[in-house]
């Protein structure tokens, strides 16, 4: 079974004004797709996709994940988020999502409102300040943070982020060179970026499995000029 952190992936993982599943780009806006395939122990389970909309300072992000554990003809496991994140000049405006964890449903919505973030989830009704982020991981400023809003029970998670060095890895059919990040705490993971851009990500499980995210296309990276979080007091 995997454990607990895993599900906390949902880089992100959360669907922000509208129905979960509803997309759209408006004209003159910018479009494109990262897309990892998942991995356990080399064999592939699943896939993560994030799908951007860029309109200027507006910025729309869907998430898909869909991942099948299988023994012989057997599924095991299953999981599948769908969400989406809002948001305007670097400021989350929020968010919602719907997870099915292997049968178990859960369900998050979090809005700005003035200076807090509000947020529905799994355990009830927090808030939180407006500088949290969702644990969707798409940029490199995630790991300026020590605290985020788990994308699917809504929950605020602690875990340090320790600086692991640069290393060379395949990305979308390149090698390049990423920093690697220790996250350590309530979220145990760790992440690559090349440049600011998030390349892999792999973390072990209860069983002894590895999971590990290969990006295998960086189309939104053509085009997205979006830095989260700056705009946001921390």
């Amino acid at each position: 079974m995997l454990r607990r952190q895993f599900l906390r992936q949902s880089v992100g993982l959360l669907v922000g004004m509208g129905m979960v599943g509803a997309r759209g780009t408006p004209a003159g806006a910018s479009s494109g797709d990262l897309r990892f395939e998942v991995f356990r122990d080399g064999s592939e389970i699943g896939y993560h996709v994030l799908s951007f909309a860029q309109d200027g300072d507006r910025l729309t992000v869907d998430i898909d994940i869909e991942l099948r554990v299988r023994f012989a003809f057997i599924t095991a496991y299953r999981y599948e988020h769908r969400n989406r994140e809002e948001w305007d000049a670097g400021a989350l405006i929020g968010f919602k999502s719907r997870t099915n964890d292997n049968g178990t449903r859960h369900a998050v919505e979090a809005r700005r409102e003035g200076d807090q973030l509000l947020i529905q989830g799994t355990d009830g009704r927090l808030t939180g300040p407006v500088s949290l982020l969702p644990t969707t991981y798409w940029h490199r400023n995630f790991m300026d943070r020590e605290r985020w809003i788990d994308t699917q029970n809504g929950r605020i998670v602690e875990s340090s982020v320790e600086a692991a060095g640069i290393e060379t890895i395949e990305s979308a059919g390149k090698m390049v060179d990423a920093q690697r990040f220790k996250v350590r705490g309530d979220l145990d993971v760790d992440l690559w970026y090349h440049d600011e851009r998030w390349v892999k990500l792999a973390f072990d499980v209860s069983d002894g499995s590895r999971i590990d995210y290969r990006l295998t296309n960086a189309e939104a990276y053509r085009f997205l000029s979006f830095r989260p979080g700056e705009s946001s007091s921390t």
